[in-house]
């Protein structure tokens, strides 16, 4: 196994001469000589030479023709930390909103943060696509792990995060919603309320999350009702990067066309947001009210779109801020350990809203 780039001696040197260059010598000015910075530092001659070889390709410093030391350029970035975020090229809002946000945590840090994308998860060249960075976040499309994906990854020598995806790979930090406790408080919600008959509806791709929230679902059902009946779980059958408003919007119309007279269940939980839409319209073109007859709840992502509709949807949600955050703070954690990767929950909250009523 490779040895993890945090840990190699040149890389540490370099670390910390960029702070002690951030902070001690300005612009144009010539750089401390090689004997002073191993004096200053206890490395060697040779780690120092590679740890100043990267600091100049990294466009912190450069050797003038003609001169033996090296000098701070005099427009160049100097971030302490370089950030790569991997995403897909799957446009993506919720993609969007991480970038965003972790750039302005890293612009706090004097990190420097850049995007890499790629279009397949079966043909990422992960060592490739991370480059010189030192450190990485990982948010992958809505598709499990091919094993030669998840080979290169635990053989990648700087710390990676993945978001979003439940990732059990050993030294990988993953930062994710507490899917399972989602779909559980779905469930303890509508019990609450008198619902038994609580039907499932998975409207995204089978992976990570969607599974833990339907695990989270039966735990609930089990717990309250002593079963969870597989005639409660209807799965859209969505693909990766269909859209899935509209095959739910498809699959839950025939599936609803069935049960015209009696319905089979009392309350509904969708497990995205767009799968909730979805449901919504079908419900109204059927003449059946929300929450009147039906009530209905979603894990929404962030909570603010769910009062945007018609009855606002009571929903699940988790802080889009304290998202990124997390995945800063651990990337952080694993530079300075990175034999001790972290995987953190982030807890869930419940919005109730109008779309949820007592069971009549």
């Amino acid at each position: 196994m490779p040895k993890v780039l945090t840990r190699t001696k040149h890389y540490m040197v370099a670390r910390r001469l960029r702070q002690y260059i951030a902070k001690n010598l300005s612009p144009g000015s010539e750089m401390t000589t090689a004997a002073e910075l191993q004096r200053i530092t206890g490395a060697s001659h040779g780690t120092i030479i590679r740890a100043l070889n990267s600091l100049s390709e990294d466009g912190i410093l450069h050797r003038p023709a003609g001169k033996q030391r090296y000098v701070v350029r005099e427009l160049s970035e100097r971030p302490i930390i370089k950030l790569r975020f991997v995403r897909h090229d799957y446009p993506s809002s919720s993609s969007d909103t991480y970038i965003d946000d972790i750039y302005k945590i890293c612009q706090k840090r004097n990190w420097k943060f850049e995007t890499k994308t790629f279009s397949r998860l079966d043909q990422l060249d992960f060592n490739y696509i991370t480059g010189a960075s030192d450190a990485v976040i990982f948010l992958p499309p809505s598709e499990d792990f091919p094993e030669k994906l998840e080979r290169s990854m635990v053989r990648a020598k700087q710390p990676i995060v993945v978001l979003m995806e439940h990732c059990e790979l050993k030294g990988i930090g993953n930062v994710v919603v507490d899917d399972e406790c989602c779909g559980h408080l779905a469930v303890k919600t509508l019990a609450d309320l008198g619902h038994k008959n609580i039907l499932l509806i998975n409207d995204q791709p089978r992976e990570s999350t969607i599974r833990a929230r339907e695990s989270g679902w039966k735990r609930g059902m089990i717990e309250r009702f002593g079963k969870a009946p597989d005639n409660l779980i209807f799965n859209t059958g969505v693909k990766s990067f269909e859209n899935a408003m509209l095959v739910a919007y498809k699959a839950f119309s025939e599936y609803l066309s069935q049960y015209r007279k009696h319905l089979p269940f009392s309350a509904i939980f969708t497990t995205s947001l767009p799968g909730a839409i979805a449901v919504s319209r079908v419900l109204r073109e059927a003449n059946i009210r929300v929450p009147e007859e039906v009530s209905l709840i979603t894990y929404g992502g962030e909570e603010a779109l769910c009062d945007f509709l018609y009855p606002p949807l009571t929903n699940i949600s988790v802080d889009m801020t304290e998202y990124s955050s997390a995945a800063v703070e651990l990337v952080e954690q694993m530079l300075k350990e990175p034999k001790k990767p972290v995987k953190r929950l982030l807890p869930v909250k419940l919005n109730v809203s109008g779309s949820t009523g007592p069971c009549k």
